[in-house]
């Protein structure tokens, strides 16, 4: 075995606790690689290929370049990460041993001898790191299936389900190689840096010890403040901290990105939330929904030459050949009915619907026709509701914009909860004034549709008018979604009751039951029943389900970032703690001449806890700031699809600051607790007593 490979196994037997740091590091970044590789280029290629069998050669393209460059962006940033933490780990050996180098180039060593030891080092941790890691990320690999497969279920239809549409485990040979290939180069970069830089330290300065601490006559500004706020301890960390920066600038770099990342996370998933609540929120009140169409238009069939010009044609059918040839055209034009539903069978319907319940489950009914409208003056309509009637050019005519009208009907214990809410009596009418709108781009924006005041609307339908008297309105949004989607070309109002003379074309039911796949049943079956002879549409939601679906797409998305967050997190806090706890360890003669000259242990203590905390507060200064940045760039992503407000990660960032000064503070202090079983002569005499 040559010299410098005995140097080098040597230094990794004599400083095992950072040689244990140093392959967590190794194998977390080679898992990571071997994950994201696997995940990328075998199930994830293998998924698209099933999914998009039948598709166009372009869409197969589009998302294979997709998987293929969110996997090489994902272990981009991994490698960054690991190259700084692996490199301060050989750089913090590389530094320990300055002595020992300049011996050895006084006694004929090469510069390319001292960097092949320090090459050795990473190449005997490779050797251990690697093989471990590949094994730990196929066994994530395989969990990570399991994972995204149970998000997934609910998601899939049937038809998915039949075609076994699940990520399944492949074990992509390609992708194995590729992992292990980066991970050695990483592995190599990592020990190659700082062997290089030893190497060219000249070797009276390396015998000498001049290494990362550079003593300067520049006095250090702020001193007399910092020993009046911290004392003699306070002043000693922060000049320590001053003169050995270099030694810890690695830490604080990938603390600060820890920092950046997990608030990033933090608020991609608070967006998140509000995204989904805004794009598929839907009626949150309750957790079933009966909904009845009423067709009071159909479609008849005529004759080319029976067709009157004054009247258009609805639609036309195309009958084709098996060459795609038009063979026969077919003819549609559109009739009326005079088909609708009464206030009686609103009331019964709805008794009957309160007969399926149990006690403590409520309903709320609503009534609708399309031919309850309103004319509103232009000037009593918001600029959100005249972007979007403008974007259309519809729904205004002689100063006045024309709205669809809903009616709401409440049970007796909503109706007090929305009273309250609105400032009303019991009994009052009241608008929702709020809607939701699409931007052209597809983004989701919403806003009050009125400027309210309280005021009297008249509903017209052909035969009749009927007026109400608004006394209040509710426009928070919460209350918007109660009652499901409504854009700007309708106006919801809940009513105290209906007139016995309407007639309705749509009715809905909200319900909040215990039991919601019972009612569900149920209510299917009564609806079914009362509408067998009427030609209508009709729609039971189990809207639980539906939660279901939006819950298991949003914890599939975070739970694989914050996965991949968490791991790199994981692989920085490796260089945390090593780089602590070797400082500590190498300082060891420094804190023995401090004790000689009467400073307690307690002293010590206290100025490692300051080193901790103000090490931590560099970071928090770099890494909120970061983050804050990430978190504006992952809103405003978001919001190209959806418009909302920015949410400040404020909880995220507190739990950062909190977190950030526990592993320091934790790291440092059990480091510190070593230093109670050093011998302060021995200490002094040999350079370490620990």
């Amino acid at each position: 075995m040559k010299l410098t490979t005995k140097l080098a196994l040597s230094q990794l037997k004599v400083n095992r606790r950072r040689t244990i740091w140093t392959i967590m590091g190794i194998l977390l970044t080679t898992a990571m690689l071997t994950v994201i590789y696997g995940l990328g280029f075998g199930s994830g290629m293998d998924w698209v290929e099933r999914m998009l069998l039948d598709a166009s050669h372009n869409d197969r393209v589009i998302f294979l370049s997709m998987i293929s460059g969110l996997a090489f962006v994902m272990s981009v940033i991994v490698i960054c990460i690991a190259v700084i933490v692996v490199s301060n780990a050989f750089r913090v050996s590389a530094n320990e041993r300055l002595t020992q180098f300049g011996i050895l180039k006084s006694t004929g060593a090469t510069k390319k001898q001292i960097a092949k030891t320090v090459i050795a080092e990473g190449n005997f941790l490779m050797m251990i790191g690697l093989p471990i890691g590949i094994v730990i990320g196929l066994i994530v690999h395989l969990v990570g299936i399991e994972v995204i497969n149970r998000f997934l279920e609910p998601l899939l239809s049937y038809e998915d389900l039949q075609n076994d549409a699940f990520f399944q485990f492949v074990f992509y040979p390609r992708a194995l190689i590729l992992a292990t290939l980066v991970s050695m180069l990483t592995i190599f970069i990592s020990a190659w840096l700082p062997a290089r830089k030893a190497a060219k330290i000249p070797a009276i300065d390396a015998i000498r010890g001049i290494g990362e601490v550079k003593v300067k006559n520049k006095k250090i500004r702020g001193k007399g403040l910092t020993q009046k706020a911290f004392g003699y301890e306070g002043l000693l960390a922060r000049t320590f901290l001053k003169r050995s920066s270099r030694n810890f600038r690695a830490t604080v770099i990938v603390m600060s990105f820890s920092i950046a990342i997990f608030i990033i996370a933090g608020s991609f998933f608070d967006h998140m939330n509000s995204f989904s609540g805004m794009r598929w929120g839907g009626a949150t009140f309750g957790n079933v929904s009966a909904s009845i169409w009423i067709d009071t238009e159909r479609g008849i069939q005529v004759e080319f030459e029976d067709i009157d010009q004054e009247v258009d044609v609805w639609w036309t059918e195309q009958i084709v050949d098996g060459d795609g040839n038009v063979i026969e055209t077919h003819y549609f034009i559109q009739e009326n009915t005079e088909i609708m539903l009464q206030r009686d069978d609103f009331d019964t319907l709805t008794n009957r619907i309160g007969n399926l319940l149990e006690d403590g489950d409520t309903m709320i009914a609503q009534v609708s026709n399309d031919r309850f409208e309103t004319e509103i003056p232009v000037n009593d309509i918001t600029d959100f509701t005249a972007y979007h009637r403008a974007r259309w050019d519809w729904g205004i005519e002689n100063d006045l914009a024309w709205f669809h009208v809903n009616l709401i009907v409440l049970d007796e214990a909503s109706a007090q909860k929305f009273a309250e809410m609105a400032g009303v009596p019991v009994g009052s009418n009241i608008l929702l004034n709020h809607g939701q709108e699409w931007h052209d781009d597809g983004r989701v924006a919403t806003g009050a549709i009125l400027d309210f005041g309280p005021f009297t609307i008249e509903i017209k339908t052909d035969e009749d008018t009927y007026e109400f008297d608004i006394h209040g309105q509710i426009s928070d949004e919460d209350a918007f979604h109660y009652f499901g989607w409504s854009g700007t070309s309708s106006l919801n109002i809940i009513v105290s009751e209906v007139s016995a003379d309407m007639a309705f074309q749509s009715l809905r039911w909200l319900i909040d039951t215990r039991e919601p796949e019972q009612v569900t049943s149920l209510l299917q079956e009564e609806l079914d029943a009362y509408l067998s002879d009427i030609a209508s549409w009709m729609n039971v939601i189990n809207h639980e389900e539906l939660a279901a679906l939006e819950r298991n797409t949003t914890q599939l998305v975070t739970t694989l970032t914050f996965a991949f967050v968490g791991t790199l997190i994981l692989i920085s806090l490796t260089n945390v703690i090593s780089t602590i706890s070797e400082n500590v360890k190498t300082r060891s003669k420094e804190f023995a001449a401090l004790q000689s000259v009467g400073m307690t242990g307690g002293g010590i203590k206290r100025m490692l806890s300051l080193e901790a905390i103000f090490s931590s507060m560099k970071s928090l200064i770099f890494g909120v700031p970061l983050g804050l940045l990430g978190s504006f760039a992952v809103f405003n992503a978001i919001n190209n699809a959806a418009e909302f407000d920015f949410s400040w990660p404020w909880l995220w960032i507190l739990a950062a600051i909190v977190a950030v000064f526990l592993i320091t503070y934790a790291t440092m202090n059990h480091a510190a607790n070593s230093l109670k079983k050093q011998n302060i002569i021995e200490t002094i005499r040999n350079g370490s007593g620990m």
